[in-house]
């Protein structure tokens, strides 16, 4: 990884614990890679005891300030020259010798040392989740209704389903799983760009906008945070253990005066978690009705996963948010699996060595490798570098490619069938194609913006293996071929609410259904 020194540090464990009369002992192996004022740690816990444990927290010791600024596949958060890390819900538990492993990344002051590990465990029997809501039904004695107080950080308003201040959700309010207050909680259709919608009024200040939720599954389905339609935040929504156990999360935003339609968003194909309420603290915050424009402004500050204001480029409000900022220059490609999160905080990434000579060889490793896994506010610069793979299905939300070279994206083999979601993506000059597809699977896009290119979207050449694509609310402009282009009669495309410019034939060569609808010319 990456062009500097790289550190392995493998500690067992202070001793052996015991709990309930069972014994069990963690060891931790530590790789560690700076560069300029950043650093990639990756981390591998094992379970060296003769029991199972059902949950793991790990102390990573810095030399200084860890400045984490993402994370994939644990818990983190950092406290002086300590990071600690727990379990998220679906690799806690492991068996003895078992593993699981988890990285994250942050800035240094120039003088990194790899951090000492310490852990502990917790053991009993193993544990599971359900990947599916549970058909239980239950009601709860509180009625269906938004609330209002005022505290010393302002007023503060809880906005529950079907109430005033509540604006509906892609996809139902249900009541099949127990524990939820109101008369439901708001369950998304399982799909990226599936959100739930209120508005609510209030001055110009700090708002913290609080969501109790549950997540049964073993994947996170964060989701972006919009306010008058420019995106403020993005948030983490982790697994709960079951469809019936709840908790809650929350974010602070900067916000304007006036009313204030916010939307939260998936950005993965799985949808959101269930939504059982919103809560939102503010300088005279309270709910407001659905219908009628917004007049007041929105930016974000204060949450370290936000972006900046959108600039589409397209005269329309599809794309990007990410300008770039301070420049990373990768010359070994991060990989973000096994459910992984990285937030590249809209900072612009570079190829470097290999990634960045400019070859533009089918064989060319990219910058990012995702699957399964969520990579989110990345600028990608100037310098004709393959800028994202995807195997085995990934998320990829609010990225910028500023020169493509050959093409932005592809889905590499394996992906077995598995989706891809992208999201809020917007990229300039592809000498060939934007988008390439080697392996069958499902692709869904929106909120895109795409300008100079040979192809929107190419399947490989030749190939007859399906591939199913789902394009909406995109600005798409001189194409020097087409929208979409295949050679398997296997494959399908659709293009739905969405502009062209100078784009050419929409479908070019062999489809099994290739269609459009709300399709404008601007």
């Amino acid at each position: 990884m990456f062009s500097s020194k790289s550190f392995l540090h493998t500690l067992a464990i202070i001793g052996l614990c015991v709990f309930t009369s069972q014994a069990y002992a963690l060891s931790c192996s530590v790789t560690a890679d700076s560069w300029g004022s950043g650093y990639v740690v990756n981390v591998t816990v094992t379970n060296d005891g003769s029991s199972s444990i059902t949950s793991w927290e790990v102390d990573l010791n810095f030399n200084q300030s860890p400045s984490i600024t993402g994370s994939w596949s644990a818990s983190v958060s950092a406290s002086g020259n300590t990071a600690t890390a727990k379990n998220v819900g679906y690799n806690g538990t492991l068996s003895p010798g078992q593993s699981a492993s988890f990285g994250f990344q942050g800035n240094h002051n120039g003088n990194f040392s790899e951090p000492s590990c310490a852990g502990d465990g917790v053991s009993g029997g193993s544990s599971s989740s359900s990947s599916s809501s549970s058909s239980s039904s239950s009601s709860s004695s509180s009625s269906s209704s938004s609330s209002s107080s005022s505290t010393g950080g302002g007023s503060k308003v809880t906005i529950q389903e079907n109430a005033n201040g509540f604006c509906g959700v892609d996809g139902s309010v249900d009541s099949n799983n127990s524990g939820y207050t109101g008369s439901g909680f708001a369950n998304t259709d399982n799909a990226s760009g599936k959100g739930v919608n209120w508005a609510i009024d209030g001055d110009s200040g700090s708002y913290t906008i609080r969501w109790r939720y549950a997540n049964g599954s073993s994947t996170n389905r964060s989701g972006v945070l919009s306010s008058n339609g420019s995106n403020a935040s993005t948030r983490d929504f982790g697994g709960t253990g079951s469809w019936s156990s709840w908790q809650t999360t929350s974010v602070n935003v900067n916000l304007g005066s006036g009313k204030k339609n916010l939307r939260l968003q998936a950005n993965q194909g799985s949808g959101l978690s269930n939504i059982d309420y919103v809560e939102i603290t503010g300088p005279n915050v309270r709910t407001a009705s659905c219908s009628g424009s917004s007049s007041s402004s929105s930016s974000s500050s204060s949450s370290s996963s936000s972006s900046s204001s959108s600039t589409s480029g397209g005269g329309g409000s599809y794309g990007s948010s990410c300008n770039g900022g301070s420049t990373t220059t990768v010359s070994s490609t991060i990989r973000v699996e096994d459910g992984g999160t990285f937030d590249g905080g809209c900072k612009t990434y570079n190829g470097g060595g290999s990634l960045g000579d400019g070859s533009q060889s089918e064989s060319q490793d990219p910058i990012f490798r995702v699957g399964p896994g969520l990579i989110r506010n990345v600028y990608i610069g100037r310098n004709g570098a393959d800028g994202i793979h995807t195997r085995n299905g990934g998320d990829v939300n609010n990225i910028h490619w500023s020169d493509v070279g050959e093409d932005a994206m592809t889905i590499k083999d394996p992906t077995n069938g598995a989706t891809v979601s992208s999201t809020n993506v917007e990229g300039y000059d592809a000498a060939d194609k934007f988008l390439q597809a080697n392996d069958d699977g499902k692709w869904v896009i929106s909120n895109c913006r795409v300008d100079k290119a040979g192809k929107f979207l190419r399947q490989n050449g030749g190939k007859t293996f399906p591939l199913h694509v789902e394009v909406s609310n995109c600005d798409i402009s001189n194409m020097g071929e087409g929208v979409f282009r295949s050679d398997s009669p296997n494959s399908t495309a659709r293009i739905t609410n969405s502009r062209l410019k100078n784009a050419g034939d929409i479908c070019i060569g062999k489809w099994k259904s290739c269609t459009s609808s709300g399709i404008t010319n601007y």
